[in-house]
C-alpha cells in the first residue's frame, strides 16, 4: 500500500475540530510573544480571557475600534501556529492578523521599526502543504496591507520610528 499524502482527501480536515462558528464576524490577532500578547490586551476594550482550544493556544477577546478582536498566542513554531491557524479557521475565523516581534536582516531597519509585509519567501515547510506550487510567491491582503500602512504612519507621528513595506 502506497500512501499520497498531500494528496486527495486531507489527512486531516480542520472543519472536522469544530463545528460551532463561534468566531464568524470576528477579527483575530495571533501574537508570538508573550509581552506583546499582554500590550495587546491592555488596548482593548472588556478583555477577558475566552477558551477556544484547551491546550493549544491562550486567547482572550474584547473591543478596539469598536469592532470584537479575538486575540491568540499560540506555541512559537511553524507547526503549532498551523494547528491554531486550522482551529480558528474551522471556528469560524476569516480575518487574521499577526503580531510578531523579528529580527531584521536589512540593516537599515532598527529595533523598533515596522515592516508591512508585501510578499514572502516559504521557507519554514508548513506552507507547502497548503500551496504545493514551489515557485509561489504569497502576498497578503492588498487592501489590509494599505490599511495597516496607514496606521503605521499614523504611530510614526508620534514616535520615532521608521515604517517601510517589503518582503518577509
Amino acid at each position: 500500500m502506497i500512501f499520497k499524502f498531500g494528496r486527495g482527501k486531507p489527512v486531516i480536515d480542520p472543519f472536522e475540530l469544530k463545528r460551532d462558528k463561534i468566531l464568524c464576524g470576528k477579527r483575530i490577532i495571533l501574537t508570538f510573544h508573550p509581552p506583546l500578547f499582554m500590550k495587546v490586551r491592555k488596548m482593548l476594550v472588556n478583555a477577558r480571557s475566552v477558551k477556544l482550544s484547551g491546550w493549544l493556544f491562550k486567547s482572550f477577546m474584547g473591543t478596539y475600534c469598536g469592532e470584537e478582536i479575538v486575540v491568540c498566542l499560540p506555541f512559537p513554531c511553524s507547526p503549532a501556529a498551523i494547528v491554531a491557524l486550522e482551529v480558528l479557521t474551522a471556528m469560524g475565523g476569516k480575518v487574521f492578523v499577526v503580531i510578531r516581534r523579528v529580527r531584521a536582516i536589512n540593516p537599515a531597519l532598527g529595533i523598533g521599526d515596522v515592516l508591512i509585509p508585501t510578499w514572502g519567501l516559504r521557507e519554514e515547510g508548513a506552507s507547502f502543504h497548503y500551496i504545493p506550487d514551489i515557485d509561489y510567491i504569497p502576498r497578503p491582503d492588498v487592501e489590509l496591507a494599505e490599511i495597516l500602512y496607514k496606521h503605521a504612519v499614523e504611530l510614526k507621528r508620534r514616535r520615532r520610528i521608521k515604517v517601510v513595506k517589503g518582503g518577509v
